[in-house]
Order: structure tokens, then C-alpha cells, then sequence
């Protein structure tokens, strides 16, 4: 039998962790985000001064995606 051949059955082992799927990664909270939360975030994002409303920063590039993915989630 296939099963009795211990060579065979590490083999298919080995293989098998090679191919196995990422562990689940575990966050903290609820996994999601309610419309008032997503609101806050793109008003926290949009403050007057911040990156969002500043082309040569650094980092306006990812808030001004950011907020659009926000804005996508929220209008569905």
C-alpha cells in the first residue's frame, strides 16, 4: 500500500509544507469599520494643513489615496 511506504508518505509531508497556505493573521477589533468611523478618518486625513491639501509633501500622494479608498468604502 501507498500509505505503508514511510519514504513516500515524508515526501508527500515535505511537499505539503512547501505548498501549505500563509498562516491566518489575527488583528484586534471588530474587522470592521462603521460609515461614522470611516467619516472620522477622512476628516482626521483631510485637516486643514495635512498632507491631503499639501502637492509637494511627501506624503500626499498616500493620503490622497487613502482617502479615496475611504470614500470608496463608504459610498459602497
Amino acid at each position: 500500500m501507498v500509505g505503508d511506504n514511510v519514504l513516500l508518505v515524508k515526501a508527500f509531508s515535505q511537499l505539503a509544507d512547501k505548498l501549505s497556505e500563509d498562516e491566518i493573521v489575527k488583528g484586534e477589533g471588530s474587522g470592521y469599520q462603521t460609515a461614522t468611523e470611516i467619516q472620522r478618518e477622512i476628516d482626521a486625513l483631510m485637516e486643514e494643513g495635512s498632507p491631503y491639501w499639501t502637492s509637494g509633501h511627501p506624503n500626499h500622494k498616500r493620503a490622497v489615496e487613502e482617502v479615496y479608498k475611504l470614500r470608496q468604502l463608504l459610498n459602497g
